[in-house]
């Protein structure tokens, strides 16, 4: 649980200073998953294995979180399945050339 938490820590300080805003948006992607990882680990749970792991733990965050972040593991969902885009050879520029403020905003929440 510290492992993941303290590697989505450094995630969110690091997606801040990036100006690249690509990198921003994957790092910040990272993050929330981190985070997301430490919670299922402090529930006693562990992502199975092999494909469909994100997917799994922004499952599991839906679940664990409730009503009152659906909006951010809202956001979070859509940030996986562009992370997806990202690796089957789909390139997206995700955002602005800054990086986006309501990103990090939403990061921060989750």
């Amino acid at each position: 649980v510290s492992d993941s938490l303290r590697l989505a820590g450094r995630d969110i300080d690091t997606a801040r200073e990036v100006s690249n805003s690509d990198w921003a948006y994957n790092i910040a992607y990272n993050a929330m998953l981190q985070a997301a990882r430490a919670l299922m680990f402090a529930e006693g749970y562990r992502p199975a294995g092999g494909e469909g792991q994100h997917r799994t733990v922004v499952r599991f965050a839906e679940l664990a979180l409730g009503r009152k972040f659906e909006e951010e593991v809202r956001f979070f969902e859509k940030m996986r399945v562009k992370e997806i885009r990202q690796f089957t050879a789909q390139p997206v520029s995700y955002l602005k050339p800054k990086p986006d403020r309501l990103l990090i905003l939403r990061l921060d929440s989750f």
